[in-house]
């Protein structure tokens, strides 16, 4: 979900009519009223939309994967704020043309939009994959403005599930595996232009997993997810410079059985707040919240 600037609510995912589709509706600001409810049917598949996000003309761009008939391809959409009628639409097939999956879709200051997700390579491992399009949308050949992957020195699965785009260029973060092989908490940096500008991993003796990432005001990049201490797992959250080097910060919370953190926001002072679950002693889960001085 997301919200505009009057403080309307889409939200989007998928609705289901013997194959599922991308489902995206807009509320009033009050929730009293639906102003634009949108289906997109591919190709009779299914379909699934994964994220959204509203750029500064409260447009709505949502991103997510659709069945071609032989595999899942990413597909964009974008729709007018005012209407819900579609500016662009794209589908990006990766070269392996195995499965590729959307999880993630972030806007910079003049409305460019990038795509994040994963994508089969060759060997049917699945690589991160970034996409770049311009606020109008594809090339006029109907690719992408650009295309960056990135897959781990172990060769194993590495997979996207946040990206931000903001100061100094574009952050992702996911899961990658290692020789174990286990998953690592990896933060990978690029600039606007795709190039892979640094990488981060936690290794530790079990899976690791960055579920949310934002960039402050300078550049900096903040994680939030879990690792294994050993026995369960923790919330974890992080803070890298922009410019490369060790964590300025970390903050890692155990309550002593499985925790995660699941979201993050940074504020207009770079104060961070994160949020995610907790593993009680009467056997449910509770959120946790917790915020931290930028």
């Amino acid at each position: 979900s997301a919200v505009d600037s009057q403080g309307c609510l889409v939200i989007t995912g998928f609705s289901e009519d013997g194959s599922s589709d991308f489902l995206t509706v807009k509320l009033s600001a009050d929730g009293a009223s639906t102003l634009w409810s949108k289906i997109h049917d591919h190709a009779g598949g299914g379909d699934v939309a994964t994220a959204v996000v509203i750029d500064s003309n409260d447009d709505v761009i949502v991103t997510g994967y659709v069945w071609s008939g032989s595999n899942y391809d990413i597909h964009t959409v974008k729709y007018a704020g005012a209407d819900g009628s579609i500016l662009w639409q794209n589908t990006y097939d990766g070269a392996a043309s195995g499965h590729d999956y959307a999880t993630s879709v972030a806007v910079d200051a003049i409305n460019n939009v990038y795509v994040g997700g994963y994508m089969q390579d060759g060997t049917a491992k699945d690589d991160f994959v970034l996409l770049k399009y311009g606020p109008d949308g594809p090339n006029p050949d109907g690719t992408p403005i650009w295309v960056t992957s990135y897959g781990g020195a172990a060769g194993g699965h590495d997979r996207i599930t946040a990206i931000a785009a903001g100061a100094g260029g574009l952050a992702a973060t996911g899961e990658s595996q290692n020789v174990t092989p286990d998953f690592d908490l990896v933060v990978v940096k690029f600039g606007l232009d795709g190039s892979l500008l640094w990488e981060k991993r936690y290794a530790d003796a079990g899976d690791g997993k960055g579920q949310d990432v934002a960039l402050d005001s300078a550049g900096n990049v903040i994680v939030t997810g879990y690792i294994f201490n050993g026995t369960d797992r923790d919330i974890y959250t992080v803070r890298y410079p922009a410019s490369d080097g060790p964590a300025d910060w970390v903050q890692t919370y155990d309550g002593g059985f499985g925790e995660e953190g699941h979201a993050l926001w940074v504020d207009e002072n770079d104060d961070v707040t994160i949020t995610g679950h907790v593993f009680a002693l009467d056997s449910d889960y509770d959120v946790y919240t917790a915020r931290y001085a930028g």
